[in-house]
């Protein structure tokens, strides 16, 4: 029974919506212990293909999703492809953002303040806006991170729960059931012996104990994989990272006021900023920003994460060759530019997880790259990840 569990346990599909142990670690990069949330693939087991109709799917032993793609893909690392990229005009103050086919829609954002803004993609929407905050500010954001202290950037398992959860519901309904099954055909045919005899309630009672012993057996087995996948998300993230208080950072102050206006709501609704330092070789492995258990896990910390807005708060050295923000699954790479800002939404507006979305920070080779980091939630954020009402003025 244990290695039937045990076998099982581990061949479950995972994706989203899909919890399991056999094909990708879900974790989350954020400023605490409980963060956010992402997978980190297993490239051997979980592949992307892109049709000639251009079609994303995914291809795994049990289950397909396809999303069509209504642009092509191409590679965009900024500075060098301009002419590869599209300025989105027309969004207006509170106008959501919607994919061609009108499937996918996001929060509201009003882009009308930045007119040099570069959209990435459309479906699903990554716009970088030029110049959003000052580099003055930007430089003031990084003495302020330096002054409240950069400690190692802590990851969390995201989805484990609705994970552990279908995996124990399985081994249950599954395993557990036969081994209870087995134990009784055995002992009716006098095969092994009860304790009780072979009266139909010692059968019964046998196959109740047997079954216990089992499904036990399967939720330890099934905690144990959660921990050791939990172990393994240690080094997936190497960078340092400090959350910081508006109230008592006038630089941060001017960040969040400048996210305010773009998301046309209250920053209420947003985690604290984050500023967050890679060192040479300090990276972030692909990952994502939404949460696929979010309305259990993150039901404390203003539920799912509907946008994330990134601010490159310095330049790279002469000669950097990495420190990128990559979306592997969408082929582009953005270069880090001081005061430009990275706007991307790892769930819809009603909180749908896009695995579309995955992303990572690629290492640097040369260069000490900082950025500050503003998650917007579907509901309000409670301190202290979040910011009290008396901090926004309202």
């Amino acid at each position: 029974m244990t290695m039937a569990a045990a076998s099982l346990l581990l061949s479950s599909p995972t994706g989203p919506g899909k919890p399991g142990f056999g094909f990708g670690f879900p974790f989350r990069s954020c400023c605490r212990v409980h963060c956010h949330s992402g997978y980190i693939n297993n490239a051997a087991l979980s592949v992307f293909e892109v049709s000639e109709k251009r079609s994303l799917v995914r291809r795994s032993p049990v289950w397909h999703e396809k999303v069509w793609l209504h642009s092509k893909k191409k590679k965009v690392i900024m500075g060098l492809s301009a002419a590869s990229a599209r300025h989105f005009k027309g969004v207006g103050r509170t106008s959501a953002l919607r994919s061609s086919s009108g499937e996918r829609e996001t929060v509201s954002v009003d882009l009308s303040p930045w007119e040099n803004h570069v959209v990435l993609s459309r479906d699903p929407s990554v716009i970088l806006i030029k110049n959003m905050v000052p580099q003055d500010v930007c430089a003031s954001l990084i003495e302020e991170a330096a002054e409240a202290g950069f400690d190692a950037s802590p990851v969390a398992y995201a989805g484990w729960s609705s994970e552990f959860e279908t995996n124990t519901r399985t081994i249950a309904r599954g395993p557990a059931v036969w081994a209870a099954l087995v134990a009784v055909l055995l002992e009716n045919n006098g095969i092994i012996t009860g304790p009780l005899g072979n009266s139909r309630p010692a059968l019964a009672a046998t196959a109740i104990i047997t079954y216990a012993i089992a499904a036990a057996t399967g939720a330890a087995l099934a905690y144990a994989a959660v921990e050791q996948k939990r172990n393994a998300l240690k080094d997936s993230r190497t960078s340092q990272s400090v959350a910081l208080d508006p109230k008592h950072n006038r630089a941060a102050e001017t960040y969040v006021v400048a996210a305010e206006r773009l998301f046309a709501t209250n920053r209420r609704l947003f985690e604290r900023p984050t500023a967050i330092r890679y060192k040479p070789g300090d990276r972030l492995a692909p990952h994502y920003d939404a949460n696929v258990a979010a309305s259990t896990e993150d039901r404390e910390r203003g539920g799912q994460t509907l946008a994330t807005l990134l601010l490159y708060c310095n330049d790279p050295e002469t000669g950097e060759t990495g420190g990128q923000t990559r979306f592997g699954k969408l082929d582009i790479s953005v270069a880090p530019k001081c005061g430009d800002a990275l706007l991307f939404f790892p769930a819809s507006a009603d909180g749908a997880f896009d695995d579309r979305v995955e992303h990572e920070g690629v290492a640097p080779t040369i260069s000490t790259k900082v950025i500050a980091r503003i998650w917007r939630h579907a509901y309000d954020v409670a301190p202290p990840m979040g910011m009290a009402p008396e901090s926004s003025g309202t």
